[in-house]
């Protein structure tokens, strides 16, 4: 009982956040103790409001429960005493000096006493140890991350960091169940109840309140699994069976359900979403669609909408030089035909009359028009080949393969991405590829990238998104589960599980701002999904009959399935979403073969699928078929059709190597008269695709080799690897060029730990931030070169000879400081006003590499040309230790909690393991990494040894001159390894991890870059020189660190310019296998 008093308490906090009752939500929180926000405490601390700080704090801990909650309060007070002498309160100081710090004196007199001179300061900065701190905003800011560091740790605050996650206003969901189940026990219910007061239980049956039902309930009626099934309607077979444990049901009702909802009318109800089937008298602000999801759902409709006007856009623009050719002119008019605007479509505008047969070599198995392109029709075969077309030509525009990595496997289902930059193919292998396709679809950009996504056969693929952002893959087969894939990293974001059947095809789809996914099995079951929750949030199912189809109309608002019966009753239905249930049967669809069917639906009218080897048509509100179309060449019993996205054109798939492309009776008159007027009095146009060349140059002005070449193709001496995606330009990323004018060569290069500037290190010692607002996607528009004043410059220390030291540089995990040294004493600059703070070590031995402990950023690791390795003490300005087990300049440190460890690497690619134990540094073991050829002195200057853990610390990158190594933690032996080859043959210049350690980002001395996958080290993609621009190189190279910007990476080039570069979601997938 205790837990469900908590749980309330949540769901009453979560109702007063939607409200923006914000003072009684932190009230709320401070007493009941259940949640501290951290977001509110941080409001606070930066206001400067102190009282408000430890009242808020008082309701988790006191000073007394632990060393943390000492060590919080203690913080608090000492900056509210600083405060107080800054602004020369004085009597404010000491009050706050004598009733609040004096409880620590017994715990620490000396530094107690150290306070109190304070006040004698006129300043109290000419302390030494608060000769650092800057203004009162900053030091707030600083003392808030320490603070939070401290919640974090202290056991008090178990548990109460993270709010429970839910759905959006629950608590009105559990009011509107219990008014919906009120409803339920009404004898007499009304089809719209009047709910005037939630003060006493709802009644349809008199004017006065009546007692609680609860008392008048038959024992309930659940399954063993605790389920409950509604009663069948009358006149229905089918039940819907849901998964919310309810905990009682009246077994006897037999009343029609609720159609109204709360705010938005047309959800469907076995969503179980916020809005409760109940109508509530008054209107409710909060229940308006928060912006970013009504541009979410517009976004997604527009992609999909088929509008009733069919506007639709005509095929892809030819160049102007084939303009001048006749037959283009001709072929121009054949696809005007086709992209004509329609003002109504009507019953004689569906394409009934065959108007071209592409035939192939290989069985099609699927087929899918472009979004946006009318002409444009992609087919899927059973030797895994996926190929484009353009039907106004007649032309095979490309084909590509989209399993490389195993053989006999067939293309189940290919789809294209929203706006057509993307190609997915769903292969019997168990299989998912993605293809990225030029931006007017004409050539494909690389090659597919894969990935193992169900044991056994991929039945189904579909893109949907789930934010405005992230587009994603959902996928199904016969292992029967639903998967959902991040497109751009490949990542498996959700797995849903409960069919007990193979899993045939999924729907997603946006409704009133709601992201759900619709999956139906073999088992005839469909099941409806909510993204992040585990269990279907309702199952329907109908009986004697297997589902292989759900699609909804493109306006969205009905919704329809299709599968294999018995032969003798139809499975063509409409589901009524308000109930769960059937709301049409359309006759005349007896599909009993094994084939899967597949349905689908133009001008939000006319249904159209193949049954028994003919084409048969519905309208929506007529359960009786239109009619039907017999081709002249048989159709399979059942088979694949896909109009083009205006209606003009429909597509069928054949059993006998061959797909069928219709058009209206108009359309089609219209086409036959333009072919005679150029000599050809054909009615239907036959092609056969192997008899086509690949690259029609003569005939077309889209000739697939012809502009791969000028797309993808490199010179000669740049042949990348065929195996990786290329990118030749600029125009194939989104990027970033950076400058600050001094033109020395970019030495060092590192991201900012929030994200949101970049720090460059140059030859002349000098050092460049770039910041930006908010997040890593900002870099792009908003970055910019910054200083705290115009004069403001932090450069490092440098003794005589050493332009051509190593630079290092590290940044703390607070963003606060940077610690640099470019062959000098190493400098310590406080990153916010560009002071420099300290300098110390001064050379010889200069230092060469460093690295912050990861949980102390007072230790410092540093490595120093003669070999030697320092841990040294910031705060205390005292080196800890000192080894030397290197024979060579150190060149790359790596700190390792995981594993308790400092990773060490030299100039000759010695690899050292030290543990540490009490603060104490002893070497557990080496590696020593043999490249085939020893690098050159020259490749040795220009290139640093570098090293870096992945993000689960298991492996370990190396990064030579001439060879990247994996190596695996703590085995401390490489799993993997590259060293330039064939495409990429020049000196490694630098290299880094991805901040998610998926792929690891490579720059190359000829100018070009690679991103490598991390599990093999294949290639992905390979950068030519033209990206970076002539005759200039990677000098040092950066990730961001942000994982929602995994793909983004920073390049230091030998100009002192810095270009960002995020590859295009487009043009490379940066995927790698599990």
């Amino acid at each position: 009982m205790a837990s469900l008093s908590r749980e309330l308490v949540f769901l009453i906090l979560q109702f007063l956040d939607e409200e923006k009752f914000r003072g009684t939500l932190h009230r709320l929180e401070q007493e009941s103790g259940f949640r501290f926000n951290m977001q509110h405490f941080e409001d606070l601390v930066n206001q400067g409001k102190w009282d408000d700080v430890e009242r808020y704090l008082s309701g988790f801990t006191t000073l007394e429960d632990n060393r943390y909650s000492m060590k919080i309060y203690f913080e608090i007070r000492k900056q509210k005493y600083l405060e107080a002498l800054e602004l020369q309160e004085k009597t404010t100081a000491l009050d706050i000096l004598t009733k609040d710090l004096k409880v620590f004196q017994a715990l620490n007199s000396e530094l107690y006493e150290e306070m109190t001179g304070l006040l004698v300061l006129d300043n109290f900065r000419e302390n030494d140890k608060l000769a650092h701190y800057g203004d009162a905003r900053t030091a707030r800011a600083l003392m808030f991350l320490e603070l939070k560091k401290l919640i974090e740790s202290n056991p008090v605050f178990l548990d109460k960091l993270e709010f429970p996650k839910m759905h959006p206003s629950r608590l009105r969901t559990v009011v509107n169940q219990a008014l919906n189940w009120q409803h339920k026990l009404c004898k007499r219910p009304k089809p719209v109840p009047e709910i005037n007061t939630l003060f006493v239980d709802h009644s349809c049956d008199n004017d006065f309140p009546r007692p609680n039902p609860v008392s008048a309930i038959a024992p309930h009626a659940t399954g063993a699994s605790g389920q409950i099934t509604l009663p069948i309607l009358q006149g229905q077979q089918n039940h819907v069976v849901y998964s919310q444990n309810l905990p009682m049901s009246h077994s006897s009702y037999q009343g029609q359900p609720l159609t109204t909802s709360l705010g938005l009318q047309s959800a469907p109800q076995f969503l179980n979403l916020p809005q409760g089937p109940v109508l509530m008298p008054m209107q409710m602000s909060h229940m308006a669609q928060p912006p970013s999801l009504q541009a979410m759902q517009q976004q997604e409709q527009q992609k999909r909408v088929r509008e009733a006007a069919f506007v639709g856009s005509g095929p892809a623009q030819i160049p102007s030089q084939a303009l001048q050719r006749p037959a283009k002119v001709r072929k121009q008019k054949d696809a005007h035909i086709f992209g004509t605007p329609r003002k109504s479509y009507a019953t004689e505008d569906l394409p009934t009359s065959v108007i071209l047969t592409l035939r192939f070599t290989s069985q099609p198995t699927t087929i899918s028009f472009h979004p946006s392109n009318v002409n444009y029709l992609l087919a899927g075969d059973v030797a895994g080949c996926v190929s484009m077309f353009d039907t106004s030509t007649t032309l095979r525009l490309w084909s590509q393969n989209m399993s490389a990595l195993v053989e006999n496997v067939s293309v189940n289902k290919a789809v294209w991405s929203p706006d057509g930059s993307l190609i997915g193919a769903a292969m019997s292998s168990g299989r998912v590829a993605l293809q990225a396709v030029h931006t007017n679809s004409v050539a494909v950009l690389g090659k597919p990238v894969e990935v193992s996504a169900h044991e056994g056969q991929v039945n189904d693929l579909k893109f949907t998104t789930l934010s405005s952002e992230q587009l994603v893959v959902v996928t199904c087969g016969d292992d029967k589960l639903v998967k959902v894939w991040d497109v751009r990293s490949g990542q498996m974001l959700y797995t849903f599980e409960g069919h007990e059947d193979r899993v045939f095809c999924v729907c997603p789809h946006i409704k009133n701002s709601i992201s759900f996914l619709l999956s139906a099995s073999r088992d005839g079951t469909i099941k409806v999904w909510l993204y992040g929750s585990t269990n279907s949030q309702v199952d329907f199912k109908v009986d004697g009959s297997y589902c292989t189809c759900i699609t909804y109309s493109h306006d969205g608002s009905k919704l329809f399935s299709c599968g294999r019966g018995d032969g003798s009753t139809t499975t063509l239905f409409e589901w009524d979403e308000q109930h769960g249930t059937i709301k049409q049967r359309y006759t005349n669809f007896l599909n009993s073969t094994n084939d899967r069917a597949v349905i689908d639906t133009v001008a939000n009218r006319f249904i159209v699928t193949v049954d028994e080897h003919k084409l048969k048509f519905w309208d929506f509100n007529e359960p009786r078929m239109l009619f039907s179309v017999t081709l002249e060449e048989e159709l399979p019993p059942s088979s694949q059709v896909c109009f083009n996205c205006n209606g003009s054109l429909l597509a069928v798939l054949g059993q006998s190597k061959f797909v069928k492309v219709l058009a209206s009776s108009k359309d089609a008159a219209h086409l036959m008269a333009s072919r005679k007027s150029d000599g050809r009095e054909e009615p239907e146009h036959v092609v056969s695709v192997e008899e086509r060349p690949l690259e029609p140059v003569q005939d077309s002005p889209h000739a697939s080799k012809e502009v791969v070449t000028e797309i993808a193709r490199p010179p000669k001496e740049h042949s990348f690897e065929a195996s990786s995606s290329q990118i030749t330009d600029r125009a194939s990323c989104t990027s970033r060029l950076l400058t600050d004018g001094d033109g020395h060569g970019i030495r060092y290069l590192v991201y900012s730990n929030n994200g949101t500037g970049l720090l460059a290190l140059g030859s002349n010692a000098t050092h460049s931030f770039w910041k930006w607002e908010k997040d890593g996607s900002r870099v792009f528009d908003e970055a910019a070169l910054w200083k705290p004043s115009p004069s403001a410059v932090m450069q490092n220390d440098r003794s005589p000879g050493s332009d051509d030291a190593v630079a290092c540089m590290v940044i703390s995990r607070n963003d606060s400081y940077v610690l640099s040294a470019s062959g000098g004493k190493v400098s310590l600059f406080n990153l916010l006003t560009f002071k420099i703070m300290a300098a110390f070590m001064p050379p010889p031995p200069a230092a060469s590499c460093m690295a912050f402990h990861l949980e102390d950023n007072n230790i410092i690791a540093i490595g120093r040309d003669d070999g030697s390795l320092l841990i040294y003490n910031v705060r205390l300005d005292d080196v800890k230790v000192q080894v030397k087990e290197h024979d060579c300049m150190i060149t790359g440190l790596a700190y390792s909690t995981k594993h308790e460890c400092l990773v060490s690497v030299s100039s000759d690619a010695k690899v050292c393991v030290w543990d540490i134990v009490d603060d104490k540094y002893s070497k557990k073991d080496e590696l020593k990494l043999q490249s085939e050829e020893a690098p050159t002195e020259t490749e040795t200057k220009l290139t640093r040894v570098s090293c870096m853990f992945t993000a689960s610390h298991d492996h370990l990158l190396i990064a030579q001159p001439t060879r990247l190594d994996m190596v695996s933690m703590p085995a401390l032996e490489s799993s993997a390894s590259w060293t330039p080859r064939d495409s990429l043959q020049s000196t490694i210049t630098s290299a880094c991890l991805s901040c998610d350690s998926r792929q690891i980002f490579c720059g190359f001395r000829d100018g070009s870059m690679a991103i490598f996958n991390v599990g093999n080290l294949a290639i992905s993609c390979v950068f030519h020189p033209n990206v970076l621009g002539e005759g200039l190189y990677c000098t040092a190279i950066a990730s961001h660190s942000d994982s929602a910007h995994g793909s983004q990476f920073a390049a230091g080039l030998s100009n002192g310019h810095v270009l960002i570069l995020e590859p295009r979601l487009g043009g490379m997938l940066l995927w790698s296998e599990a």
